[in-house]
């Protein structure tokens, strides 16, 4: 799958994904500190990659277009980079890359929501 982490998203979770398998770039490594939620937003999707982020701002559905790539917002408490790892490596195990598509995913750590927008 391709991804594309938000600043907020730890290095070793990055990591993690590439060694998973999964194409993804990050805002920091791009050089995007800083920038807007409406801007992130949009990157993603001019690069056609599904946004993972920690920004629970994200998950107000009236904020997202109908057509995007996908949008993971992770709400693990606590939010370790293990119990990060662990909750998204069970996500992507348990649903199919297709359902993501103009989906909103609310990752906890004992739960996932997919919702279509």
């Amino acid at each position: 799958m391709k991804f594309l982490a938000d600043e907020n998203i730890y290095e070793e979770i990055v990591e993690f994904l590439r060694k998973s398998g999964h194409d993804i770039e990050d805002l920091k490594e791009l050089r995007k500190f800083g920038i807007a939620d409406e801007e992130v937003l949009k990157l993603a999707i001019e690069k056609k990659r599904m946004l993972v982020t920690q920004d629970t701002d994200f998950a107000d559905l009236r904020f997202l277009p109908r057509k995007n790539p996908g949008l993971i917002v992770i709400r693990v408490k606590p939010a370790t980079i293990e119990n990060i790892t662990l909750a998204l490596g069970d996500l992507l195990k348990r649903i199919k890359p297709t359902r993501f598509k103009n989906s909103l995913v609310i990752l906890e750590e004992d739960k996932i929501r997919v919702r279509k927008i």
